[in-house]
Formats: C-alpha cells, sequence, structure tokens
C-alpha cells in the first residue's frame, strides 16, 4: 500500500527529501506545524544538530558575564554580539 499523504512516507525518506533542500531550517521549522509526525522528525532533526540555529546560540552566548566570555576566549569564540536579550533568557 502507497503512503497517501507525505506525512506517511518513512522517516528515512522524510530525511533524505530534508537534507536534500537547500534551507533545511526553513523547512523544519514547516515541518512544526504540519502534523505530529513530521513535528516530531523535525524536532529530533533539529536537536540532532543545535548549532544549526545560530542566532540562538548567539542570544546564549551574549547573556554570559564578562568572567564567562574572558573563559571562552582561549577556545577562539568570538562575540560579536551589541544586543542584550537578558529579559528574553529565561525563556529560551
Amino acid at each position: 500500500m502507497s503512503p497517501k499523504k507525505f506525512s506517511d512516507l518513512p522517516v528515512e525518506c522524510v530525511h533524505k527529501i530534508i537534507n536534500s533542500t537547500e534551507d533545511k531550517k526553513k523547512v523544519l521549522y514547516k515541518f512544526l506545524f504540519v502534523d505530529k509526525r513530521l513535528h516530531e522528525i523535525a524536532i529530533s532533526l533539529l536537536w540532532r544538530d543545535p548549532v544549526m540555529c545560530e542566532s540562538v546560540i548567539k542570544k546564549y552566548l551574549n547573556e554570559l558575564n564578562k568572567d564567562e566570555q574572558k573563559a571562552l576566549v582561549p577556545q577562539k569564540f568570538d562575540f560579536p554580539l551589541t544586543q542584550s536579550y537578558s529579559r528574553c533568557a529565561p525563556y529560551l
């Protein structure tokens, strides 16, 4: 029996389709709202590569105090951030 809708495809097929797109982040975001199965697939892929969402990482790094930032400097982390997201931090 063939799948009747996209979300009925085997997980491996959905992964291949997502990986073949240019803007994975955009596709995964849209999958979050299609149905529960695609939502779960998208979440698993997003958490597999959390650095893909660079803006979230930058927000977290921006919340570090100066001593914490200095501890990361030898690790060659760059802090080009100018905006403070401190009021959003509890929700991240």
